[in-house]
């Protein structure tokens, strides 16, 4: 400490004091000197070599670190690490961003870019060097003189390795702590939630007061419509899709499926902004020396950077052309090799396992090019229309981990979407694909889709719906389906979509009853209270339609038998008298009970309806004459064993004295 002076205290923190200082044989020129206080000698030097890893991160956008030492504090009679850094008088971006917002003044989309490829340049930087921040935030990001960024307070940060072994003690700052961390060990995604939330805090400056952005920031870690009605706010300050789209995949609550930052420079709106980087600022980007290596590293992610072997053979033997394009993963002709191949498959031609592995090692090696993955995704969808065939490659781990990232990066190509839907959907028919499904993120990124198309598109929803039905069947799916408030958009499909689209009607219905088997109040409440009319309202819309009708017995009997109150909102959908629920049930099942299936589900919607005291004498009135139409229905289908035990169950409840 003796080498410093003029010290001035800037602040006291939880890792300790932060003090502005000059060094004895530089007076000129102020630093940072950060105090961490710690319990005895053996901490101290474990600190000490903690922090003279910092010394190895030398980046254009990294704070600048002096020196480390370890020094005894008398007065205090306490161990500090000292942690020497750079000092920056345009002050912090926590400043700008308060500046900003008290005068509801927007931050330039450019000046958002140029900082964004900054941050995830120096993220990848460190994130190679097996360092995580694990304290991101915008008191942490400071401005130098030309509106360029430097990340800094890395005396925090924890080795990567450490930080996968065992849990550290949590030390970020709330608003900006990725949810996980308080359950798992902090890793390099972590750190990606913590830029998503600064970046958006930059985006709402003209719309968000400081209160409000606090708030939201910290309920996005449990709801996403609270994440979705931000990004609305981000909309109304006049940003791009483009750049709404990145804050949301940054800020994915399933730290499996959010991407690291390695990752986020495959977006083709990050590799926008990584072209704002000057060349001084850009050389250590992806650790090449020269703008010219950078270029060439982007042309290879888009596989246009090198003539092909030879060119891509003119046959229709797809096994030819798989072997040309193992040699040619990354060409100026690869592109054509995998269209060839998708027209292949359009005219049914089968195609070898070999030939789908190769496809698969082409979309990991050209992330970036839109047109690859586009065609390659269409051509597994084209695939799976058939039966997958045994230890399918779409089946793998690995190969759906490749399908799904395309489908992240590539999120704003809706007809790619709707490819990887229906791939989803092919693969997750098996239970234990399901379940693998679902780990990987599967059922969060149909959400978005949904989300972000449904809305506009019924064949989307439709298709999101299918999928979201068939992984559910897995109770560890349907569990993450509820965690994600699928119920939420399953309803607002139905009630954009329901009266109009059988196939969404359909879909949605059976994921109504599929999630319904999952016992959590919340989404049995909203069931009641929103799913019932509008499957009703649905119902209505598509007498004689046996799939609809079908499956919207299921969900009505699922949700009916939940709680008495669901089986009272089917008799009243609207609660307020003017809808006979049941009739409309009657007028449906009419149209369609030639189906012994259509038959078997109305039966149980009867049963659970007389499980509930309240309404059984409702159900005995004359008018629906249901004691003629259960003996009607138990003689036409005596065979089916369903149909006579909830019929039984039925009468006897209802018809029959004690």
């Amino acid at each position: 400490m003796e080498n410093y002076t003029n010290l001035k205290r800037l602040g006291k923190g939880a890792q300790g004091s932060v003090y502005l200082a000059n060094h004895v044989d530089d007076p000129k020129t102020q630093y940072v000197l950060k105090k961490v206080e710690c319990n005895d000698e053996t901490e101290a030097n474990k600190a000490f070599q903690e922090a003279m890893a910092l010394q190895e991160l030398k980046h254009p956008n990294i704070c600048g670190y002096k020196e480390f030492f370890v020094t005894w504090d008398k007065d205090e009679a306490a161990m500090f690490v000292c942690i020497v850094m750079a000092y920056y008088p345009a002050g912090d971006l926590a400043n700008l961003l308060l500046t900003k917002r008290k005068l509801k003044e927007p931050i330039t989309e450019l000046v958002l870019k140029k900082w964004l490829a900054q941050m995830i340049d120096a993220l990848v930087f460190v994130h190679r060097k097996k360092v995580i921040h694990r304290d991101l935030k915008p008191s942490n990001i400071f401005l130098t003189s030309d509106l360029s960024i430097s990340i800094g307070d890395f005396g925090v940060s924890t080795m990567l390795g450490e930080a996968r072994t065992r849990t550290r003690t949590t030390v970020g700052s709330m608003n900006w702590m990725a949810p996980e961390v308080m359950e798992r060990p902090y890793d390099e995604r972590s750190d990606v939630w913590s830029l998503g939330c600064i970046v958006l805090e930059c985006c709402t400056c003209p719309t968000m007061d400081q209160a409000e952005i606090a708030g939201a920031l910290y309920d996005i870690k449990t709801s996403s419509k609270s994440l979705e009605d931000t990004l609305q706010e981000v909309k109304k300050a006049g940003y791009t899709n483009e750049l709404t789209e990145i804050i949301r995949k940054m800020l994915t609550k399933n730290f499996p499926q959010r991407p690291t930052a390695e990752e986020l420079l495959q977006y083709p709106f990050v590799q926008q902004c990584m072209e704002l980087l000057d060349t001084q600022a850009s050389r250590k980007l992806l650790s090449m020396d020269n703008k010219k290596d950078r270029e060439k590293a982007f042309m290879k992610r888009t596989g246009s950077v090198t003539d092909p072997t030879e060119d891509c053979p003119s046959t229709n033997d797809p096994k030819k052309i798989g072997i040309w394009l193992k040699d040619n993963l990354q060409t100026k002709q690869t592109a054509l090799a995998v269209s060839k191949i998708l027209e292949l498959v359009r005219k049914n031609k089968r195609i070898p396992t070999e030939v789908r592995k190769t496809l698969i090692d082409v979309m990991r090696e050209n992330s970036a090019n839109h047109e690859i993955q586009e065609k390659a995704i269409e051509t597994f969808s084209q695939l799976a229309l058939t039966a997958l065939e045994d230890d399918d490659v779409l089946c793998h781990e690995d190969s759906m981990k490749v399908l799904l990232l395309s489908a992240r990066i590539h999120s704003n190509n809706e007809k790619l979407q709707k490819n990887t839907l229906n791939i989803i959907h092919a693969v997750g028919a098996d239970e234990d694909d399901a379940l693998m499904l679902g780990k990987l993120g599967a059922l969060q990124d149909t959400l978005t889709v949904m989300r972000v198309y449904g809305t506009k598109s019924s064949e989307i929803s439709a298709h999101a719906c299918h999928v979201i039905w068939t992984l559910c069947v897995c109770e560890e799916n349907a569990r993450i389906a509820t965690q994600e408030n699928a119920i939420e958009d399953i309803c607002t499909a139905l009630k954009t979509h329901g009266n109009s689209s059988a196939a969404v009607t359909e879909h949605a219905s059976s994921a109504i009853w599929c999630l319904s088997l999952n016992e959590n109040q919340r989404q049995q409440e909203y069931l009641v209270e929103q799913g019932i009319c509008l499957v009703m309202n649905a119902l209505k819309s598509f007498h004689g339609k046996i799939p609809v009708t079908k499956s919207c017995f299921m969900a009505l009997a699922s949700v009916a038998g939940s709680s008495d109150e669901g089986s009272v909102r089917v008799m009243d959908p609207e609660m307020t008298g003017s809808r006979d629920g049941l009739a409309e049930c009657l007028t449906a099942y009419k149209a369609s009970s030639r189906d012994e299936q259509v038959s078997e589900n109305f039966s149980l919607l009867l049963a659970e309806l007389a499980a509930c005291s309240f309404i059984r004498k409702d159900l005995k009135d004359k008018k629906y004459d249901l004691e003629k139409l259960s003996k009607t229905i138990l003689t036409k289908f005596s065979k089916n064993l369903e149909i006579q035990d909830n019929l039984q169950s039925f009468l006897k409840s209802v018809f029959r004295k004690k």
